[in-house]
């Protein structure tokens, strides 16, 4: 049932369901939202990014986290996501959740406004030079800020092996550390992808 959902993914074009789908999936007990909040120790007040927010799930739980004395941005380049994040935001009452809308190769984040960013599933989808994106978005964090990027594996067996959508985590690790990051830590309890958390190289 999980893999024909998922399948959809690629054919289904309606912009109402495609949200409801990938907030779906980002629920699931195999996505392990829970182990991953948990590790991301979000605290109140903080200012987080959630970029290539889709339907927004991690939007939401990052809210519930951050408290109204934070922030939240959904960062997508689809305004109808977008705008499904953000009636979705209004009917929660988590009004400090804000959208931006980014084009492909700039996050439109402001400058030292992040406590974190957070990319899941959204690495193998950037532009080709990667490095260069990341180095775009470095000036946004805060000097303590953290970057976590959850991307597919190609040794996984999710649905991201045959079609494409997947970058190994030596390949994020090296166009990281071109962009200016480094490596803090490396969990390995979600089956099919990597998360790798990262911050400021220079500190």
């Amino acid at each position: 049932m999980r893999f024909l959902l998922l399948s959809a993914i690629f054919t289904i074009q309606c912009s109402a369901i495609m949200p409801r789908i990938f907030n779906w999936e980002a629920q699931s007990a195999d996505s392990q939202p829970e182990e991953i909040l948990r590790v991301l120790q979000i605290q109140p007040g903080w200012n987080v990014a959630d970029i290539g927010s889709g339907g927004g799930y991690f939007s939401y739980r990052f809210a519930e986290a951050t408290g109204p004395t934070g922030q939240v941005l959904a960062v997508d380049v689809n305004a109808e996501y977008l705008a499904f994040v953000a009636s979705q935001a209004e009917s929660r009452g988590l009004t400090w959740i804000q959208t931006v809308q980014a084009s492909p190769d700039n996050s439109g984040l402001a400058p030292a406004s992040l406590d974190l960013a957070f990319c899941r599933n959204v690495y193998h989808h950037l532009p080709e030079d990667r490095s260069a994106y990341f180095a775009g978005l470095r000036p946004a964090l805060k000097r303590n800020g953290l970057l976590a990027i959850i991307d597919y594996k190609k040794s996984g067996s999710n649905f991201a092996i045959w079609t494409g959508h997947h970058t190994e985590p030596e390949r994020i690790q090296a166009d990281l550390r071109s962009a200016g990051f480094a490596l803090t830590a490396e969990h390995s309890f979600l089956e099919d992808q990597s998360f790798l958390i990262f911050k400021l190289a220079d500190l």
